[in-house]
């Protein structure tokens, strides 16, 4: 019964574990992997990077639009400060700010629901007695 028990707790999360890695790597969803919320997680880390990519290329864009003399007309649009690209990058990225804000609150409802999930029945620890 002891080694059923042993299992049991290896697979409780840290609350303060959680709220560590949601303060620090939150943004790109890694307290969620800590949890077990894969999905999510991937869904996080996809939406932050690929925000930050575009918010990058928009701010390369602007450099080099700034700092040359170009020809294309079409060249100078693409990259200019206010791109499309670089509008979208900025919602991203403030939509992931959003979820992170929100899901410091509800990471302590995540680790409850991640420590409920293996639940041993008490029959299984202290067996019923004739």
């Amino acid at each position: 019964m002891d080694n059923l028990l042993d299992t049991f707790e290896g697979k409780q999360r840290s609350i303060i574990a959680a709220y560590v890695l949601w303060f620090f790597l939150g943004r790109f969803g890694v307290h969620r992997f800590y949890l077990g919320y894969k999905r999510s997680a991937l869904i996080m880390l996809g939406l932050s990077l690929a925000g930050m990519v575009m918010v990058a290329i928009a701010a390369w864009g602007s450099g080099k639009v700034s700092n040359a003399e170009f020809g294309n007309a079409v060249t100078a649009v693409l990259l200019a400060p206010n791109t499309l690209l670089g509008w979208i990058g900025d919602l991203l990225v403030w939509g992931m700010t959003i979820w992170w804000l929100l899901d410091g609150a509800y990471t302590y409802v995540m680790v409850r629901r991640r420590n409920n999930q293996g639940l041993i029945p008490a029959s299984l620890i202290e067996p019923s007695k004739p």
